[in-house]
């Protein structure tokens, strides 16, 4: 094949701006910058910061190095530190604001270019494992929900697809501001009532079971939580502890462990086991719910607990 002059010249500037691009040094992630005037709100600036978080980032990468040991030109060191920010400034402003924000960033992401998706799936991953795995401390189902229904459209693997179908069904389920589901609890001795009876401001549901070292600790940091114990004492908080599987022998003898202070009881009719009431993924599971019943927080840590009280 015979090339003219210039075409070599072409080709040749090609690859040398592409090998320019390779060498390129890592940048600093680029950090949304408020207007100044937001310098006196707190509140507006962390919702400003939330919403035009990524904007920078995602404009810079074609400018920047296409190393691919980088995560869209910034160090992967760098890319988790700025992940962890963007989690932490979504848990401290207004859960439906945060719900926002990420339906309008994955909106956007779908349509973006084909050569950016590698990227993308990156931030899908630290997603996932920010806002879904349950061990993270900022975990939140909601906030998830948009980037794994990205990641469904975009699977073409059928077994992955499938993994990420399960997440977002599970996501899916009583999301931020349904009702919560209601069923009957019991305490030994006594009649069956029903959660939604419940006349509290707040009403706290705590899935666990016995001989749980984790449920254990999580309990014990709420128990001696002195915001808890306050709104408890105050009327405006009821702690329902509920054991929904059926070794009710097993849970009776270790029922005196709980604290007395919470309605401690257990589900008479296994609703929420056989009828999938509650995706329970781990325990203990703990449901923030206000006086019309509707989730505040769903699978939260004890820390959004408190903060959301």
């Amino acid at each position: 094949m015979m090339f003219s002059k210039r075409s070599l010249v072409i080709l040749l500037m090609i690859v040398i701006l592409s090998a320019c691009k390779e060498n390129r040094p890592p940048q600093p992630f680029p950090y949304a910058q408020p207007p100044l005037m937001m310098a006196t709100s707190s509140a507006t600036m962390s919702e400003w910061l939330a919403e035009h978080y990524w904007n920078a980032w995602l404009d810079s990468i074609p400018k920047f190095s296409q190393d691919t040991s980088l995560i869209g030109g910034i160090t992967k060191e760098d890319f988790v530190v700025a992940m962890k920010q963007y989690a932490a400034l979504l848990n401290v402003i207004p859960t439906q604001k945060g719900i926002q924000i990420q339906n309008k960033l994955w909106n956007q992401l779908a349509s973006c270019d084909e050569s950016l998706k590698p990227i993308v799936n990156g931030l899908f991953q630290a997603h996932e494992q920010y806002f879904y795995h349950p061990l993270s401390s900022f975990r939140n189902e909601d906030f998830y929900l948009p980037a794994v229904r990205w990641k469904v459209s975009q699977e073409t693997d059928s077994t992955r697809q499938q993994l990420y179908q399960n997440q977002f069904e599970t996501c899916n389920h009583n999301q931020w501001g349904t009702v919560a589901p209601d069923f009957r609890y019991q305490v030994p001795g006594k009649e069956p009532e029903r959660m939604h009876n419940i006349a509290t401001p707040f009403t706290l549901l705590c899935f666990s079971i016995p001989e749980c070292q984790y449920c254990w600790d999580i309990i014990q940091q709420l128990a001696h939580h002195a915001d808890i114990q306050q709104a408890i004492q105050q009327g405006r908080l009821t702690v329902l502890n509920l054991y929904h599987e059926n070794e009710l022998e097993k849970w009776i003898n270790y029922r005196k462990e709980y604290p007395q202070t919470w309605i401690n009881a257990f589900d008479p009719d296994q609703d929420i086991q056989n009828n999938r009431l509650y995706i329970l993924r781990a325990t203990p599971s703990l449901y923030l719910l206000n006086q019309n019943k509707q989730i505040l927080l769903k699978d939260a840590t004890p820390e959004q607990i408190v903060r959301a009280l």
